[in-house]
């Protein structure tokens, strides 16, 4: 049931990823314009996806669209972010998507407090690492800063050696 729903999301997505695709595509345009536009790759998509649509069921089809208006109500920040997770998700070798699938599905089985906590984790870890990278930034700065000092030390002594 979950693999189901995460199909449909899976599906919910490819729907939204083409109606903004890159093909520029203006409000004059007729469907069989816009459907010339595409590539081949793109027409056999759009029609494996229509084909898995047609066999969804009135519910899974009426979940779907309202995943596809609540999408549309989102900032457009956050709709250019869910793009570009599904397209690397969709980029990722088989093994990496149902590893990613089963963790998702753990992830819906935990009750709602442990959710939390394992997202406070998450945010911990998020954070902690960014400390290490700034951490990490803010020494290779000293160490120049160290090292410039140091060949500004090294001249002098040479121009007081020369003199």
């Amino acid at each position: 049931m979950m693999k189901t729903r995460f199909i449909f999301l899976l599906i919910g997505l490819f729907f939204i990823q083409l109606t903004y695709a890159q093909v520029e595509v203006s409000k004059k345009d007729s469907s069989r314009e816009r459907w010339e536009k595409l590539s081949a790759e793109e027409k056999e998509e759009l029609r494996n996806s229509y084909k898995k649509w047609k066999e969804l069921n009135p519910e899974e089809k009426k979940l779907l669209r309202k995943k596809y208006e609540d999408f549309r109500t989102l900032p457009q920040e956050r709709k250019t972010q869910m793009r570009e997770a599904f397209k690397r998700f969709k980029s990722l070798p088989p093994e990496q998507r149902e590893k990613i699938k089963s963790r998702m599905e753990e992830f819906r089985k935990l009750s709602p407090e442990e959710r939390e906590k394992k997202i406070q984790k998450l945010r911990e870890w998020r954070e902690n690492k960014e400390l290490k990278r700034e951490h990490k930034r803010d020494e290779r700065r000293e160490n120049k800063r160290e090292a410039r000092r140091e060949e500004r030390k090294e001249k002098r002594r040479e121009r007081k050696n020369r003199d």
